[in-house]
């Protein structure tokens, strides 16, 4: 962005007559710049040139991953074109793919100007607001919608915000989804994050609860924060959005209670069988995680075994410790990625 940026400051300074130049004109001084600072561009569309700024109804860069946008404005003065930068740009709409794997993050044919000691950017503040980001990590690909402010002075570039207002990643059969979303340096993230028709099995795998299956899907809302100390889920609640079937067989239930009568004992050895093979004609979900790691499950099951009881119906609630560390880890690469753009620390 910043070679971009340079190149048009350029131009204006370059070319002193360029509010009466056609667009036609102004296309081609704008291509011969861009190709002799090597920068390569696949389409490139004026919009006006005014004594006080330029507009590209659209502007494509580098090869088929590289970005487009539309309405590009560039504003600048007298006084920002002598120090060859201009006052502000804005971005109308930007499509951007990136591409996130062992804590790197490619911004595929874009690149951020950081800040340091003459590395200033040119323009005093850079607004996007509309931009469509294809993110492709190891968990699949993300889709996510938003805005961004940036900020800039002489000592280089200072990302103010970026707000997502929704980020999207599909998952077996259904999404996981977050919208709202700001990200600013050194602050905690929070916001809800929605599942939609998942597959219960893909989530307990997300959860790693020893011992537990399933099928069907679940849908509902986890209540997240998202910080340097890790990933804090509040009051998670999670529905089955159709019969399936839930099995455990992990240790949790004791096979011995101390203390316990009989009929004590024979319920819990009851439900222990019964879970084996648990068809469940409604399910909900209760999720807990602390910062520090530490999780927990809780389930209220309808339903029956069709080997116990002759398929009698229980009511069945129980709590397992869960492990959320995959889930955490998603949702702490999507934070880094973010982190990463703020703090300009790109890889090409």
């Amino acid at each position: 962005m910043r070679w971009l940026l340079v190149g048009l400051v350029t131009i204006a300074l370059g070319v002193g007559v360029v509010v009466y130049m056609r667009a036609s004109l102004v296309r081609v001084a704008v291509m011969a710049m861009l190709e002799r600072a090597g920068i390569p561009v696949r389409t490139l569309d004026v919009g006006s040139v005014k004594p006080d700024g330029l507009v590209l109804d659209s502007i494509a860069i580098g090869g088929l991953t590289g970005p487009n946008a539309r309405n590009v404005r560039i504003f600048w003065t007298a006084e920002t074109l002598a120090a060859r930068r201009v006052v502000r740009v804005e971005i109308g709409e930007l499509e951007v793919s990136l591409t996130y794997a062992e804590g790197v993050l490619n911004v595929n044919g874009l690149a951020l100007p950081t800040g340091g000691p003459g590395n200033a950017a040119a323009f005093d503040r850079l607004d996007i607001a509309s931009v469509k980001i294809l993110a492709t990590t190891p968990w699949g690909q993300a889709a996510a919608t938003g805005n961004a402010g940036i900020v800039s002075g002489t000592g280089g570039m200072t990302p103010a915000r970026i707000g997502l207002a929704t980020a999207t990643f599909e998952l077996a059969g259904g999404r996981l989804s977050l919208s709202d979303i700001v990200f600013e340096l050194n602050k905690s993230v929070d916001g809800t994050l929605m599942l939609e028709r998942v597959d219960l099995q893909a989530l307990f795998n997300l959860i790693d609860v020893e011992g537990l299956s399933g099928s069907g899907s679940i849908s509902g809302a986890l209540p997240i924060r998202l910080d340097g100390a890790g990933v804090r889920i509040s009051d998670g609640k999670l529905a089955a959005t159709e019969p399936g079937i839930l099995r455990y067989l992990g240790d949790a239930l004791p096979h011995d209670v101390p203390g316990a009568d009989d009929k004590a004992s024979d319920a819990i050895d009851l439900t222990r069988v019964a879970l084996a093979d648990f068809h469940y004609s409604a399910l909900l979900l209760g999720l807990e995680r602390a910062a520090s790691g530490d999780g927990s499950l809780t389930a209220r099951i309808e339903g029956s075994n069709p080997n116990v009881l002759d398929n009698h119906p229980f009511i069945v609630n129980i709590r397992l410790d869960a492990n959320f560390d995959t889930l955490a880890e998603i949702l702490l690469d999507g934070y880094a990625m973010a982190e990463q753009l703020l703090r300009g620390r790109l890889a090409r």
